[in-house]
Formats: C-alpha cells, sequence, structure tokens
C-alpha cells in the first residue's frame, strides 16, 4: 500500500472500489459465481485488495464503499426474465445471496459486512453504455453534411471517431493516447512504440499507459449490438455519478489484458459521456501480484491543447496498419 496511498490522498472524500468482478450463473434456486463454479485466486485477490483500499480510505477519513460487478450476459438459465428478478432483489436490498461465499468470509474477517458494499449488474451498465455511443453515432452522421465537421467534433469531444473498411466497428482516440514524452523518456527513444517490438509485462509497473499508447485506438462497439470490452466498463462507471471517485482493482491471474481494457473503458467515459468529471485509479495487479497502478483525473482526457490538424496528421500515419478509417 506504500505506493497506493499518495494516490488515494488525491481522490475526492467519496469513493467507490470496484473490485471482484465475477461471472454469476444458474437460477434462483442455486446462482454460482466464478468461471467454473468457484472464485479464482485473482478475483480472490482482487476482493481482498479492494477491501484494504476501503479501510486505507476510511483512515483518510473519506467516505468509501466496495462496488461487485456481477457479469450476468451468459449462464443464466432464465435469460432476461431471471437478469430482471436479480435486479429488482438488490435493488431492495436482498444483497447476500449475490455475493460468494468467499467474499463474505472476506468481509466478515475485515469487520464489513452487506451495507459496505454495492452491487451493479454488467447486462445493465452495457445497456446504458450502448445508449451514449448510438447518440454519440448519431450525433456524427448528423454533422457529416457540414464542412470541417471533423474539426467541430474534435472541438467538442476532444476526440476523433473511426471504424474498420467494412464499417463494422466503432473505435475512439483522443491526444491523451499519443503523448508519448513519459514513455520516449523512460525508453530514451521511441523505438518501443515499433511494431517489432513486443510490451514486456515488466514494464508496465512504470509505465501503465504503454500498451494502450502502442496501440492508440479504443474499440468500442460492434454491428450488430455487441459491446467490447472497454464499453462493459465504462458502463459500470455509468452506475455511478461524479460525487464519486472511483478505484478499478483487476487481476491479470482472469484475464492477460484486463489493464487495457479497464484504461479505454475510463478514457471512452471521459470522451463519450460529457458528464462525466470523476478522478479514476486503477490497481491491476500483474501475474506476480505486483500492482500497475495509474490515474486518470477529471481534466486528464477533456482538456487539451493538441492542434486539430497536428492530431489528425498523427491519426493519418498510423490508422491505416491498423485498419481502421475515420469516420
Amino acid at each position: 500500500m506504500e505506493r497506493t496511498f499518495p494516490l488515494l490522498e488525491k481522490l475526492r472524500n467519496s469513493v467507490v472500489v470496484d473490485c471482484g468482478h465475477i461471472i454469476i450463473s444458474g437460477t434462483s434456486k442455486k446462482y454460482r459465481f466464478g468461471l467454473n463454479g468457484n472464485c479464482s485466486e485473482g478475483e480472490l485477490l482482487s476482493f481482498r485488495t479492494g477491501i484494504n483500499l476501503v479501510s486505507s480510505l476510511r483512515q483518510l477519513n473519506k467516505k468509501a464503499t466496495l462496488n461487485l460487478y456481477l457479469s450476468d450476459l451468459s449462464g443464466i438459465s432464465g435469460g432476461n426474465e431471471e437478469r430482471y428478478a436479480i435486479y429488482e432483489k438488490i435493488k431492495s436490498g436482498d444483497k447476500c445471496q449475490f455475493i460468494p461465499k468467499e467474499y463474505i468470509s472476506l468481509l466478515e474477517d475485515a469487520g464489513f459486512n452487506e451495507h459496505d458494499i454495492e452491487i451493479n449488474l454488467q447486462s445493465k451498465g452495457n445497456e446504458r453504455f450502448k445508449k451514449i455511443i448510438k447518440k454519440t453515432m448519431s450525433k456524427i452522421s448528423s454533422e457529416k453534411s457540414k464542412n470541417d465537421y471533423r474539426k467541430s467534433l474534435y472541438s467538442e469531444y476532444g476526440a476523433l471517431f473511426l471504424t474498420n473498411k467494412a464499417k463494422e466497428i466503432f473505435s475512439i482516440t483522443t491526444p491523451f493516447l499519443f503523448n508519448h514524452l513519459d514513455e520516449n523518456e523512460y525508453f530514451n527513444g521511441n523505438w518501443w512504440a515499433n511494431d517489432d517490438v513486443t510490451i514486456r509485462d515488466s514494464w508496465l509497473k512504470d509505465l501503465p499507459f504503454l500498451k494502450i499508447k502502442k496501440n492508440p485506438f479504443v474499440n468500442l462497439y460492434e454491428s450488430g449490438g455487441k459491446v467490447l470490452c472497454p464499453a462493459t466498463y465504462s458502463g459500470l462507471l455509468s452506475h455511478y455519478n461524479n460525487d464519486d471517485d472511483h478505484i478499478a482493482v483487476y487481476s491479470r491471474r482472469d484475464d492477460p489484458f484486463v489493464g487495457e481494457k479497464v484504461i479505454r473503458g475510463v478514457i471512452a467515459s471521459n470522451i463519450l459521456d460529457k458528464d462525466f468529471s470523476r478522478n479514476c485509479l486503477q490497481v491491476i495487479l500483474s501475474n506476480y501480484d505486483e500492482q500497475e497502478l495509474s490515474i486518470i483525473c477529471k481534466d486528464t482526457i477533456k482538456k487539451t491543447n493538441e492542434d486539430f490538424n497536428d492530431f489528425l496528421n498523427k491519426i493519418n500515419q498510423i490508422q491505416n496498419s491498423k485498419g481502421l478509417v475515420l469516420l
């Protein structure tokens, strides 16, 4: 916690700590949690780390709450009807049956109970952020008839929008992802960004944005209504308002790409949700359980001094190699 504590001090007085994201399956007769019906080591570690963070935040006299995000998109036998029943039970305060028993044990060991935890469903978050994406796509379509519409969109969003040649993907990018000053200084050059260089996991402890800056495009949505992982995390953020800052705790043991998915989701929320204004701290646990710490403050993404033409030129230099075209 030594490296984390100074970052906790930067957060405002109300913080949501998201940890222990886990699959829920089965029916009301018997719910199961985890990919194989049990919590993984990574899920338990992230939940335990989240509890420790809440304790530390409360020592700083901050209001802190745990968030448990349940992945209910597959494995729920009753489909949408069962999902709605789960949602209604959680909303009414009937939480305990939706918390894995291993998590309840960790809560009790820390002197916590169900009142210290909020539960949200991934299906609801996806629905929320899908509406935001579609609203943005509609805005882009309405602007296309105007001269310099991309410049106008850039002024409004601080970002530009892309798709692939088949127009099957909705993607975004922003100047933050092209700012390589810290990375170039660390490596004494920009050789790390070359296509033939593989990013080592050990580098991410010092440079947590390295992978997303090597591939500076955030894919959010595929035709047919498929919400991609960064947008799923944006959906989680949409459950809360700007009174709360946010901490994400995830383990690469469960998903080697989870750090990049979470950070891209935070970036997407900053760009597409115009009301989004909060500080987001990411605590990503490596395969060796080291912490990759990053913070995106509420003005990091939204405020940019990058000239539109300079930014457009940077995108044009690499978009074809990524199979993307500007909208």
